[in-house]
């Protein structure tokens, strides 16, 4: 931005100080100016020439001066050959900008046009529409093609709420009919100036701007560098310049050094390129120990076997198939999944003699020889990932006494389970399970508790 126009503005800004309404022209022309600046600092956002840093500075004052709140929404024009367009929160747009695009992208934003004033009543808000011609072009590295997007884009920019005068983007979108046409219940408002406003407020929203033009002056002066060094490099591959053992020394010094920053840039765009996607497929494994005997409310009783007679590994592999939803911050929250669970162990004795009619001679087990194990495979749902219903079969394997001899014998049942899952952090969950074993045409109850460790391995 040209100096004149900073010093203009102020003018501007100081004839209307002392009165008690701002003229409809100068929210109009502070209004232009400031999507003016917001077009350059996108420009630069998606550009090569910066460092992550200095995009996290152009992040940061774009949201603090530039948007309405966090549930801005901006046109999804990065990635949407996967899918129809729509509209995405704009953190997640900068994030997908700087991960799908590395090498830097061209974002020309041209034509910005200004529609009359629209009221919207719901919010007592006073905006314009503001309609832009934009083309974005780059290399996206996920899809591994070049991607070129032209669009006529509109933006929504409230001026005042409330009647409080704020100048602040409230969302994006595809430009749809005629720019000075109303927008769903909102009507044409010729003029505004009959509110009343502090001109001071108008004041703020200058200094606002004047803030992102010095950023934007800083930045233009970071991008003269690189291009100066790109054009140095450049001149001296073509001549092939001979360095002393001093100069090549210092070179290999700064070229280790953005070496370095260039893999922790990598690293972290990794990082962030993987939490764009949710993961459909996650196993879960872990272990744990009964906690009640089939009378449910009878603790175990311990001894010194306890450990080695009464616990359970687990396994189980889910697919999310529908709730998936993103957070404010990116992070995915839980989904509905389909899921196939499996259960090694062994029970004590003790235990086993509660699900087994001791009246049947088939069933007189052996307590002096250790427990043997048993298996379980169930398959059913995880709402949300937290609550399970699952039904399936099991197979017990045990020793019996049969006319005062050892024997091994096995019994087959059904076994259906509900569950609570609360997660403690991303990689780990406790797992609290209630039973019921249909052993026999009995029905017993069963509860454990596990502790599994989440692995999410598919996108």
């Amino acid at each position: 931005m040209k100096k004149h126009t900073l010093i203009g503005l102020g003018l501007l800004f100081l004839s209307f100080y002392a009165q008690a309404h701002v003229a409809d022209s100068t929210l109009r022309n502070t209004a232009i100016l400031k999507m003016k600046v917001f077009a350059e600092l996108l420009k630069h956002l998606a550009g090569p020439e910066l460092d992550l840093t200095t995009k996290a500075l152009i992040e940061k004052s774009i949201e603090v001066d530039f948007l309405d709140n966090e549930e801005v929404r901006f046109y999804q024009d990065l990635n949407n050959q996967f899918g129809h367009a729509q509209e995405i929160a704009f953190n997640q747009y900068f994030t997908q900008l700087k991960v799908l695009y590395p090498n830097g992208a061209m974002l020309k934003t041209e034509d910005i046009e200004a529609s009359d004033f629209f009221y919207n009543q719901a919010r007592d808000m006073y905006y314009l529409q503001f309609r832009c011609f934009r083309e974005f072009k780059g290399f996206n590295v996920l899809a591994k093609k070049e991607v070129r997007i032209v669009k006529s884009i509109d933006y929504q920019v409230k001026v005042m709420e409330a009647g409080q005068l704020k100048i602040e983007i409230v969302g994006g979108r595809l430009s749809e009919g005629e720019l000075s046409d109303p927008k769903g219940l909102d009507i044409s408002a010729k003029e505004i100036s009959k509110q009343k406003t502090d001109s001071s407020k108008l004041n703020q929203e200058a200094l606002k701007i004047q803030k992102a033009e010095l950023l934007l002056t800083d930045i233009g002066q970071k991008v003269s560098r690189y291009e100066t060094l790109a054009e140095v490099q450049k001149k001296k591959t073509e001549l092939k310049v001979k360095e002393s053992k001093r100069e090549r020394k210092a070179r290999k010094v700064k070229e280790n050094i953005e070496k370095d920053r260039l893999a922790r840039e990598l690293s972290k765009a990794k990082q962030e390129r993987k939490s764009l996607y949710y993961p459909k497929i996650n196993i879960r494994i872990g272990g744990g120990l009964f906690l009640t005997d089939s009378s449910v409310n009878s603790m175990l009783e311990v001894n010194s076997s306890f450990l080695t007679e009464n616990w359970m590994a687990k396994a189980d592999v889910l697919y999310k198939f529908a709730g998936m939803e993103r957070h404010s911050n990116g992070t995915w929250g839980k989904g509905h999944a389909y899921g196939i669970f499996m259960n090694y162990g062994k029970q004590s004795y003790r235990n086993l003699s509660k699900f087994l009619d001791q009246n049947v001679p088939e069933n007189r087990l052996d307590t002096v020889r250790p427990a043997r194990g048993f298996f379980e495979l169930e398959t059913g749902f995880m709402f949300r990932e937290e609550f399970r219903i699952s039904a399936g079969a099991g197979l017990m394997h045990y020793n019996i006494l049969r006319d005062g001899q050892e024997a091994n014998a096995t019994k087959q049942y059904f076994i259906v389970t509900t569950g609570l899952s609360p997660r403690l952090n991303s990689f780990l969950e406790m797992d609290f399970n209630l039973s019921w074993l249909l052993i026999d045409k009995k029905l017993y109850p069963r509860a454990n508790l596990n502790l599994i460790i989440l692995l999410k391995c598919k996108r």
